[in-house]
């Protein structure tokens, strides 16, 4: 991941006022979704597996469900991709039904 370390060796901004702020968190999400897009099927599940991890707490409670159900559907379209549709709708199925909550910020 050369780009994400290249973005944690860089100074933070003068004005950060003046630019976007890259939220670190959210780097492997931002990954998933350009290869998902892109088609590379392989890394975007990588990625998805990733933000899955990352979106889950120590005890199993998912503490970023809309990434984490986002990160489902990447394996499905992955999986519908290749041809495994079992595990496309399965994996489809779960986000799909994934209880989702946006924050008040969202409104």
């Amino acid at each position: 991941m050369p780009a994400a370390r290249d973005l944690t060796a860089s100074p933070g901004p003068d004005h950060p006022e003046h630019r976007f702020i890259i939220d670190p968190d959210k780097w492997e999400f931002y990954e998933m979704d350009a290869y998902r897009l892109l088609g590379d099927d392989e890394r975007a599940a990588n990625h998805a597996r990733s933000v899955i991890r990352i979106s889950t707490g120590p005890d199993g409670t998912e503490i970023s469900p809309m990434r984490a159900a986002e990160a489902r559907l990447t394996l499905g379209v992955a999986a519908a991709r290749m041809g495994e549709i079992e595990e496309a709708i399965g994996m489809g199925t779960i986000a799909l039904e994934a209880e989702r909550k946006s924050l008040p910020s969202l409104l």
